[in-house]
C-alpha cells in the first residue's frame, strides 16, 4: 500500500556559523549571489563568498535568538491514521510534548521523533524501549525518551513511512529506521534501530544541506548544491536513467550536475528539486496522473525541467503521494499531478497535467506547503492553516467528502501554526506556538459556520418531517437549498409545496436525509457501505450527481473481500445498478480471495453466472497482453496462453 511521504519541515535556527548558509530558510538572493560552479575557485569570488557569509550568519543568528523566544511554549496537535496505532479523525493534542521546547516533530507509521531547539533528537513513544508512538490522547502511556544522538546537534529532521534522517549541525547525515532498498545509504538493506552516519557524508569530506525522504528512497542535498540520491530505482525515481535495481549507497544525479541546487523534495515515486539563481524546477521519476509538470505522462528517468515554470520564481519544491507542489518567494503556491480526492485545490477532481496557481489562496502569503497521500496543507506568515484534498485532512468523519478548494482548518482557528509534517494515511501534525495567540473570532470558515447551521431550528425557515414510523423533524434554509439543489429550487418555485413551512418527506430515512442536507450545506458527506445504497438512491431522486459520484467512490474505498458480498446482495435486493457494478468490478478484480469467502455462495444463481461469465471475459480480453508480454520477453511463445 503506498503511503504519504514527510516533507522535510525546516529548521530556523543555526548554532554553527560555518553552516548557517546551508540551510535554505536563512538564503537570501539579494545578499547572496553564488557564483557558478566552474567558478567557484577563483579568488575574487571567494572574498564576496566570504562578506556575503558573515552578512547572512549575523541575520540568521538574531533570528535564532528570537525564534527560540518564541518557541518556548509549544504544543502539537495530530490528526490521521497510522499503521493501527493512531487513528484521530479530529485534532488532539499531544500532552506528552507540553514542556519539551520543540523545534520539528516527524512521524512515521509506527514511529516518532521531536526536535528540540536546543537541536537533540528524541524518541516520542510509549516507552523508550517499545517502538511506535501511541494515539496523543493517552497521555499516561505516551513518554519521551532520552536523546538518541546524544552531544550531537541537530539542525533538521524528516522522515518517510518507515525510515529517518536528520542533518546534523556539522553537515553530518544520520539515517536509521527499515533499510529495505538501501534508502538509508549505508551500503546495506539492514534495519537500523538507531542513527547511523552515512560515510559519504560524514561533515567532514562531504556536508549534506538538506534531506528529504520518499517512501522508498531518500534524496540528500550537498553545501556544494550537488544532488545525491538512494534507494529503490523503480520508477526511475532516483534519477539515474534506470527503473532496475538499488542503490545503497549515495549517488551523485549526474544530469543536474551542471547545476547547482537549492532545493530537493521526495515522494512516493518521484522526485524534484529547485536550482538556485534561476529557480528553474526539475522532476523525475514514475507515477502518472501528471504528477511531472511537462510532457512525460509515465515516466521520466532522469530530470527534466518544468519548463510552464520559467516565468515563476520558485523558492522550494514539495512533493506528495502523487501530486507536487512549489511555493514562490511572493507567497503564492502552483500544484499538479493526481487530484482524486481534490488534493490539488482547484475546485475538481480532475487531474492538472501542469502547474497551476491555487485558487483561494491567492491573496493569502504562505509560509510552507505540505503534501501527504492524497491531501494538501499550507499555513501562511501569520500563522493561519489551510488545508484541503481528502476526507480525513480536516479531521470530519472518515469517508467525508473530499476538500476541493483550501479551507481554513477550524480546530486551529486562534492557534499560531508555524511548522507541520504530514504522516501516514492522511495525517497531520502540526505545531502551534502557545504563547501568541490569534483572534478567536478574526476569521470563522465559510465552512465551519454552514456546518454548525445544519438542523438548527434558530434561524431555519422551512421544516421536514422525515420518516413514516418514526418521524423526525429536520429544520433547514431555504436560500442554501435552493442554491445547491435543483430538485429543492423547483419545489419552492412551482410545487404546492412553496407555501408551506413543514413539509413532509416520508419514503426516507431520517439519517440519510440528514446527511444528504449535510452534504448541500458543506460538500462533505459520510459514506459507509451501511448507508452507500439508500444515499446513492436519494441522490438520484434530488438529482444530485456529485453526491452520486461520491458514494460510488465511498463503496470503492471501502469495500473489503469479507464485505463485498453482503453488499452486492443489498444491491441486487435495492435494484441499486451502480453499486452493483462497482461490486461485481471488486469480485472479479479478487476472485480468487472472494471465491473462498462464504458469502459468494450464499448468492443467487444469476448473480453468480454473471459473476463467472464477466470473469471469464476478463481472461479473454488479458490474452492478447499476456501473449504480447511473453513474445517480447522470450522472442517466441511456446505454447497458448491456457487462461
Amino acid at each position: 500500500m503506498h503511503i504519504c511521504c514527510a516533507v522535510v519541515a525546516a529548521a530556523v535556527r543555526c548554532q554553527d556559523r560555518s553552516n548557517c548558509l546551508s540551510h535554505p530558510i536563512f538564503f537570501n538572493q539579494k545578499h547572496h549571489n553564488r557564483c557558478d560552479k566552474v567558478h567557484r575557485t577563483m579568488s575574487s569570488s571567494n572574498v564576496a563568498r566570504r562578506q556575503s557569509t558573515n552578512v547572512e550568519t549575523e541575520k540568521s543568528s538574531k533570528r535564532r535568538c528570537v525564534d527560540r523566544q518564541e518557541r518556548k511554549d509549544v504544543s502539537v496537535y495530530c490528526w490521521g491514521k497510522t499503521e493501527n496505532i493512531l487513528e484521530n479523525q479530529e485534532p488532539m493534542e499531544a500532552p506528552a510534548l507540553r514542556g519539551e521546547n520543540l523545534l520539528q516533530v516527524a512521524c512515521g507509521l509506527k514511529d516518532a521523533y521531536i526536535l528540540t531547539v536546543e537541536g537533540e533528537v528524541k524518541r516520542w513513544g510509549p516507552s523508550a524501549e517499545e517502538g511506535g508512538w501511541d494515539s496523543v490522547n493517552h497521555s499516561n502511556r505516551t513518554v519521551i525518551a532520552e536523546s538518541v544522538l546524544p552531544g550531537i546537534e541537530i539542525k533538521s529532521l524528516t522522515n518517510g513511512p518507515h525510515h529517518f534522517a536528520a542533518v546534523a549541525s556539522n553537515g553530518a547525515l544520520y539515517t536509521w529506521g527499515c533499510g529495505r532498498d538501501g534508502k538509508l545509504g549505508h551500503g546495506t538493506e539492514r534495519r537500523e534501530a538507531k542513527p547511523k552516519v552515512v560515510e559519504m557524508f560524514n561533515g567532514v569530506t562531504l556536508k549534506v544541506k538538506m534531506v528529504d525522504c520518499g517512501t522508498c528512497h531518500t534524496v540528500a542535498l550537498s553545501t556544494g548544491g550537488d544532488v545525491y540520491t538512494f534507494g529503490s530505482n523503480s520508477c526511475g525515481r532516483t534519477g539515474h536513467n534506470t527503473q532496475r535495481g538499488k542503490l545503497l549507497v549515495p549517488l551523485r544525479v549526474e544530469r543536474l550536475a551542471a547545476l547547482e541546487i537549492a532545493h530537493v523534495a521526495a515522494g512516493g515515486c518521484h522526485t524534484a528539486a529547485v536550482t538556485e539563481r534561476s529557480r528553474r524546477v526539475f522532476t523525475w521519476g514514475k507515477c502518472g496522473h501528471g504528477v511531472f509538470g511537462h510532457e512525460d505522462e509515465v515516466a521520466s528517468l532522469f530530470p527534466k525541467e518544468v519548463d510552464r515554470l520559467l516565468n515563476v520564481r520558485v523558492n522550494q519544491v514539495f512533493c506528495g503521494g502523487n501530486h507536487t507542489a512549489v511555493l514562490t518567494y511572493s507567497g503564492a503556491v502552483y500544484m499538479w499531478g493526481n487530484n482524486n480526492d481534490g488534493q490539488l485545490g482547484n475546485g475538481t477532481d480532475e487531474e492538472g497535467h501542469f502547474p497551476a496557481m491555487i485558487k483561494g489562496l491567492e491573496s493569502i502569503e504562505v509560509q510552507k506547503v505540505v503534501l501527504g497521500r492524497s491531501n494538501s496543507m499550507a499555513f501562511t506568515s501569520d500563522g493561519a492553516c489551510y488545508v484541503w484534498g481528502s476526507s480525513s485532512v480536516e479531521g470530519d468523519v472518515q469517508g467525508s467528502a473530499s476538500i476541493l478548494l483550501p479551507e481554513r482548518l477550524g480546530a486551529m482557528v486562534g492557534r499560531r501554526v508555524f511548522d507541520a509534517v504530514s504522516f501516514g494515511f492522511n495525517g497531520f501534525a502540526v505545531l502551534v506556538n502557545g504563547s501568541e495567540k490569534l483572534p478567536a473570532n478574526d476569521f470563522v470558515p465559510i465552512a465551519t459556520a454552514l456546518n454548525a447551521s445544519v438542523g438548527d431550528d434558530q434561524f431555519s425557515d422551512v421544516t421536514f418531517m422525515v420518516g413514516m414510523e418514526h418521524q423526525k423533524t429536520v429544520h433547514a434554509h431555504r436560500i442554501i437549498l435552493v442554491q445547491k439543489c435543483e430538485y429543492f429550487r423547483k419545489m419552492f418555485d412551482n410545487f404546492r409545496e412553496s407555501s408551506k413551512k413543514v413539509i413532509s418527506i416520508p419514503h426516507v430515512e431520517p439519517e440519510i436525509f440528514e446527511l444528504m442536507l449535510r452534504y448541500l450545506y458543506t460538500d462533505k458527506v459520510y459514506v459507509g457501505l451501511e448507508n452507500a445504497i439508500q444515499l446513492l438512491n436519494l441522490a438520484e431522486m434530488y438529482c444530485l450527481e456529485r453526491l452520486k459520484t461520491l458514494c460510488c467512490r465511498g463503496v470503492r474505498q471501502k469495500l473489503a473481500v469479507e464485505t463485498v458480498t453482503p453488499l452486492l446482495k443489498m444491491a441486487v435486493d435495492s435494484q441499486c445498478t451502480a453499486i452493483k457494478d462497482i461490486c461485481m468490478d471488486y469480485i472479479v478484480s479478487n476472485y480468487v480471495q472472494v471465491a473462498t469467502t462464504e458469502g459468494l455462495r450464499r448468492l443467487g444463481q444469476v448473480e453468480l453466472l454473471e459473476i463467472i461469465q464477466l470473469h471469464a471475459r476478463r481472461l479473454q480480453d488479458a490474452e492478447p497482453r499476456i501473449r504480447r508480454g511473453l513474445t517480447a520477453g522470450r522472442g517466441t511463445l511456446d505454447a497458448p496462453y491456457q487462461p
